[in-house]
């Protein structure tokens, strides 16, 4: 069956198509940038610890496609929305965002707690956005395991996946719904220690006037953005 390119709003070096096999949708993930077998064989890898450990992904299916000459995968089509596009939305309330948002946090806090409980770094997703994010079966599955972390604790990594994906969260939003999500986060992520050092990583590190001071030029050139000091000082008032 011919494959169908599947066009994503996120720019990047690989390409996904939409297959069609044995009446199934798959989904293919193609590896152009180099090292593309590596940065495959390192996906490969993530989505199976993952789901050893019980977390949700896309299934992975050992299919060969003879007309693809680069790396890829061959996973299931998930058919639900992005995090992304149900919090971006004005079809849902902001009461329905929150209580999705609520069981979300509890998601991510169950699983940072098991990772730094065991050091289990492979269980910190490295390049966390909302659109990496699938609502599908009153469930939410992480895609994009590509990995390119530096060196870091756990309990540093977890700290800035968890802010990362709070900044998309306010960027979906809007920043007036900051103290909103913040608020939801902290009623129900246990980890204060990891919470705290959000703050110290952001507001605590040295040279505070140059940081905001480019912080608050990034925002003049773009007066939608939201930056990792929205995320701390709206934070910092709650703990």
């Amino acid at each position: 069956m011919p494959l169908t390119e599947f066009k994503t709003f996120k720019k990047t070096s690989n390409r996904l198509f939409v297959y069609d096999h044995k009446s199934e949708k798959l989904l293919v993930k193609c590896y152009y940038a180099q090292p593309a077998e590596k940065r495959r064989d390192k996906e490969l890898f993530i989505m199976r610890y993952w789901h050893n450990a019980g977390y949700r992904v896309p299934e992975i299916h050992d299919i060969k496609i003879p007309s693809i000459d680069v790396p890829y995968i061959v996973m299931n089509f998930i058919d639900g929305i992005s995090l992304q596009h149900f919090l971006s939305t004005d079809d849902n309330s902001l009461e329905t965002k929150l209580e999705t948002l609520s069981r979300f946090f509890k998601n991510i806090n169950g699983r940072h707690d098991r990772a730094i409980r065991n050091n289990e770094g492979n269980l910190i997703h490295f390049d966390p956005s909302t659109g990496n994010v699938i609502c599908a079966d009153n469930d939410f599955l992480f895609i994009d395991f590509e990995d390119a972390r530096k060196k870091r604790s756990v309990l540093n990594a977890a700290a800035i996946e968890t802010a990362t994906l709070c900044k998309w969260i306010v960027r979906d939003m809007g920043i007036r719904y900051a103290d909103n999500v913040l608020s939801c986060l902290v009623s129900v992520y246990g980890n204060r220690k990891l919470l705290n050092l959000i703050v110290k990583q952001t507001a605590g590190v040295p040279f505070q006037f140059f940081h905001r001071r480019r912080d608050r030029n990034k925002k003049l050139a773009n007066p939608r953005e939201v930056t990792k000091y929205d995320i701390a000082d709206a934070l910092a008032k709650l703990l």
